[in-house]
């Protein structure tokens, strides 16, 4: 467990926050910024697609988009070169990103945990982290295609 600088953490969760809003943002907009008419593919096309008319995007979620991205990549770099890296040693890296990434989940999973001990938190119910579904080891779990996809029998 790495103990990130504050300013660290919060520059984390504006940054998942900040793509949180993107995403959603992203999702109710049409499939074109600029208003286009729909389109097909031809008869022969490997892949068949097609498109409806795109009315564009308004412009006032093009601005918030704008900033939103802007504001992405103004906190990519914070995080990254932040003085806290130079304390880590290279092979720790990685790991200590991830721990970052994620420290909301763990916070909450601890937090759950410690105020509802009944409810299971984690993989699933008695399990050990990392056993797989219902407690099976991996290879139990191996899919098996039923008899009739089974050439030679």
């Amino acid at each position: 467990m790495y103990d990130f600088p504050k300013s660290l953490l919060e520059a984390q969760d504006e940054l998942d926050e900040v793509r949180g809003e993107l995403r959603k943002l992203l999702k109710k907009q049409p499939w074109s910024v600029e208003p286009l008419p729909a389109w097909t593919t031809h008869e022969n096309a490997w892949r068949a697609s097609s498109h409806p008319d795109s009315p564009g995007w308004d412009s006032a979620d093009q601005q918030r988009i704008g900033k939103l991205r802007a504001r992405e990549v103004e906190l990519a770099p914070l995080i990254t070169g932040h003085s806290f890296w130079k304390d880590i040693a290279p092979e720790e890296r990685t790991p200590a990103r991830d721990q970052l990434k994620h420290h909301r989940e763990r916070t909450t999973a601890v937090a759950a945990k410690h105020l509802l001990p009944h409810v299971a938190v984690g993989p699933g119910r008695n399990q050990a982290p990392g056993s797989g579904r219902g407690g099976q080891p991996w290879p139990a779990r191996h899919f098996t295609a039923p008899s009739a996809y089974r050439p030679g029998r």
